[in-house]
C-alpha cells in the first residue's frame, strides 16, 4: 500500500518538475528572443522618432520567432502526453490499489472467520455464543451446587429425625413387648387359677 502511494506522489512531483522546467526553459527563449529584439533596435537606425529596420534583420527575428513557437508547442504536446501518461499510469495504479485494497479485505474476513458445521462464523460472534454458553453452564452448575447442598441438609436433617423415629419405635416395641409379656403372664396366672379352681 504505501508503494502505490508513494508512485502516486512520485508521478505528481515529477509532472510539477517537468512543467517548472518548461517555464525556466520559456524564460531562456524569452531573454533570447528580448536580447534578439534588442539587438534588432540597437543595431537599427533611427529617422525621425522611428526605426528603420533592415528587413533581412526583421526576416531572421521572424524566423526566430516561429521557430521558438514551434519549439514551445513542441514542448507543451510533449509535457501534455506526458501528462497524460502519467495521468493513466496513475489511474492504473489507483486501480491497483482498490483491488489490493478489496483483497485485503476479503483476507480479513476469511481470517476472522471459520467454517463450523459447514457454516461460516465469525470469530467474534463464536467467541460471544460459546462466552454466554460458559456463563450459563457456570450459573446451572451454581445452582446445582446450590441445589445438592440444600437437598443435602435436608437428607441429614430427615436422616436424624429418622433415626430419633427408629429409637423411638425400637423403645416403642419394648414398651409393647415387655407389656406384651407382662400381660400374657397375668394371662397365664390367671388361666392357672381358673384351673385351679375348676
Amino acid at each position: 500500500m504505501n508503494k502505490y502511494i508513494s508512485i502516486s506522489l512520485t508521478i505528481l512531483l515529477s509532472t510539477g518538475t517537468f512543467q517548472l522546467q518548461a517555464q525556466e526553459e520559456a524564460n531562456e527563449t524569452s531573454k533570447t528572443i528580448l536580447q534578439q529584439y534588442g539587438t534588432l533596435i540597437d543595431d537599427s537606425r533611427t529617422y525621425l522618432d522611428n526605426k528603420v529596420i533592415k528587413i533581412e534583420a526583421l526576416e531572421g527575428f521572424g524566423s526566430l520567432l516561429e521557430e521558438q513557437v514551434k519549439d514551445y508547442e513542441n514542448e507543451i504536446e510533449r509535457q501534455e502526453g506526458m501528462i497524460k501518461e502519467q495521468s493513466l499510469q496513475l489511474n492504473n495504479k489507483n486501480q491497483e490499489l482498490k483491488e489490493t485494497q478489496q483483497s485485503l479485505e476479503e483476507a480479513e474476513k476469511v481470517a476472522d472467520s471459520f467454517v463450523l458445521g459447514g457454516l461460516a462464523v465469525d470469530k467474534s460472534v463464536f467467541v460471544v455464543v460459546i462466552s454466554v454458553l460458559l456463563l450459563s453452564l457456570l450459573v446451572l452448575s451454581a445452582f446445582s451446587y446450590l441445589a445438592f447442598i440444600r437437598a443435602h441438609k435436608v437428607t441429614k436433617i430427615a436422616t436424624a429425625e429418622v433415626q430419633v423415629l427408629k429409637e423411638e419405635i425400637e423403645e416403642q416395641k419394648k414398651v409393647a413387648l415387655e407389656k406384651q409379656v407382662k400381660l400374657k403372664r397375668e394371662l397365664q396366672t390367671a388361666l392357672n387359677k381358673l384351673a385351679e379352681r375348676g
